[in-house]
């Protein structure tokens, strides 16, 4: 039994669908078909039901506990290996959620591939739910995101403090606010625009609102950065986002027409790595952790401290 079976009949497994698995695995349907079928004749039993979505058997569910727990030795090995003899090498998985910044990360991954260009990386964009839930399930090596310590499987490492913005049209919303951040006795109704993926941020911006005296009225959800900063200097509502990710986004597209206030004092988004405590400790997560607070140091560091 060779490992590429195995590694092919865990993504089968996961895509359920022969297409979408090929087109991962970057293989014809019938090379993998035919991985498949060599399993099957060698474990002399039925894996999957051909049907629509694909289902596993129950000999098809116990190999692929089997199949993940050897996988994952397997890739543990090459990892400590590749370590023992400096060879940088090797596939490094990177899941963040939306309150990290696109830019922002591909220019830390830059700045990574100079010392590192033959590690392969892969992004994953996730909720934090399902970042924390593909790390357990070791579908990703690291994680960047707003984490609570769940259980000792996990360890934690500081990144950054982020702080939570609105964002508003200077021209229709600008007047709402005093240079002492207090509400207009005018104010009555504000229409928001919601990031459909965002728990966060909009759970502390509708207590900011309904504690100055807002009555939020949700117009729009969208999950889209731009479109949502397009639609505020339109006019059309507030948003609610992460300072880093808005501060990049307006250098970027040069919007002066809109404003940004922060809505809270003490009011702070811890981003974190967090990576599994139950497997081999690959030198290149500590490097890319290790580079990543570096960069972060050299050249982030006032815009991040900025109003803390």
């Amino acid at each position: 039994m060779n490992f590429n079976s195995m590694e092919y009949f865990i993504v089968l497994a996961n895509k359920k669908n022969f297409t979408k698995a090929a087109e991962d695995l970057f293989i014809t349907q019938q090379t993998l078909s035919s991985h498949i079928n060599d399993l099957e004749k060698e474990l002399d039993c039925q894996l999957i039901i051909r049907s629509r979505p694909l289902e596993l058997t129950y000999a098809g569910g116990v190999f692929l506990n089997y199949a993940n727990k050897i996988y994952e030795q397997y890739q543990s090995m090459w990892n400590e290996f590749n370590d023992i003899t400096y060879n940088k090498r090797g596939e490094f998985r990177v899941g963040f959620n939306h309150s990290v910044d696109v830019s922002f990360l591909t220019e830390i991954i830059e700045y990574f591939k100079k010392t590192y260009p033959n590690i392969k990386i892969c992004l994953y964009e996730e909720t934090n739910n399902s970042l924390y839930s593909s790390l357990i399930s070791k579908n990703i090596d690291l994680a960047i995101g707003n984490f609570e310590q769940q259980n000792n499987k996990v360890n934690l490492v500081d990144f950054y403090s982020d702080r939570i913005v609105m964002v508003t049209s200077k021209n229709n919303y600008g007047f709402y606010f005093t240079e002492e951040r207090e509400t207009s006795i005018t104010l009555k109704s504000v229409p928001i625009i919601i990031n459909s993926v965002d728990d966060y941020a909009i759970k502390i911006g509708r207590k900011f609102m309904n504690d100055n005296g807002f009555l939020p009225n949700t117009m729009m959800e969208v999950n889209n950065v731009n479109i949502a900063l397009q639609l505020c200097k339109k006019g059309l509502g507030v948003f609610f986002s992460y300072k880093t990710i808005i501060e990049n986004k307006l250098d970027e597209n040069k919007l002066d027409d809109l404003l940004i206030v922060e809505i809270e004092e003490n009011n702070g988004y811890d981003v974190q790595f967090a990576y599994r405590s139950d497997t081999y400790e690959w030198n290149i997560l500590k490097k890319f952790i290790k580079t990543s607070k570096k960069f972060v140091n050299d050249k982030y560091h006032t815009k991040l401290d900025n109003g803390r």
